[in-house]
């Protein structure tokens, strides 16, 4: 079948021959796109990928509502949409992040602090409102046992990952606190509720040394 220009197939209206079996064609969203011959003829070939990637205004994907097409546009590809977030934020997201789940909010739900929510050695245990969602607390249990508050903003950015057992984010394997800490997280290796590989981390040593100490615990039995 010839193709020939101004001829359309789909959404696409071919512009001229581009090279050997490629055409380059205008497509209905206003995007060009070069096309082999045979993808165009077949049907494979019937947009720049803007007719699967089609949302619509007022649509609902996880936290964010689809307001309107953005301006911003892929080279080649489909547009961005606006979208607003239920926290109130504004982003710009291409359509089939939205379709297949990547995209759910502006980035607040990895935010979020739930109770049962792990921030390195601390587990959070209840939430205290003291105001805005920025000024909430939590109270946190840490693995050492000690029960510690902090506000949300200081667990979401990694200021706070323990009750203060662990100085400036890591636990000196001289400091005599952190056989305190060893001996009750072997307990739970004791009883198979935690693995070597996570218990070494949470010490911040390295597996031989933590197989060392263990032998030490095994044999002062």
């Amino acid at each position: 079948m010839e193709i020939t220009a101004g001829k359309k197939y789909g959404k696409l209206t071919v512009l001229h021959k581009a090279c050997q079996n490629k055409y380059l064609c205008a497509c209905d969203c206003g995007n060009t796109i070069e096309v082999f011959g045979y993808h165009l003829v077949s049907g494979n070939t019937k947009s720049c990928g803007c007719l699967k990637d089609t949302v619509h205004v007022g649509e609902k994907y996880g936290k964010l509502t689809v307001l309107e097409k953005s301006d911003r546009v892929v080279k080649n590809g489909p547009h961005y949409w606006k979208c607003k977030c239920d926290c109130g934020n504004i982003v710009e997201v291409l359509p089939a992040a939205l379709r297949d789940g990547r995209a759910k909010s502006c980035g607040c739900i990895r935010n979020v602090v739930t109770i049962g929510k792990r921030f390195g050695n601390l587990l959070v245990a209840e939430k205290v409102k003291t105001g805005s969602n920025k000024a909430c607390k939590s109270i946190c249990k840490c693995d050492c046992g000690n029960t510690v508050e902090f506000y949300n903003s200081q667990l979401i950015s990694g200021y706070a990952i323990s009750c203060g057992c662990i100085p400036n984010g890591k636990l000196k394997v001289n400091d005599a606190h952190v056989k305190e800490v060893f001996a009750k997280l072997y307990i739970e290796l004791e009883h198979k509720e935690i693995f070597k590989k996570e218990m070494a981390k949470k010490l911040n040593i390295s597996r031989p040394t933590l197989d060392k100490w263990i032998r030490e615990q095994k044999g002062s039995v």
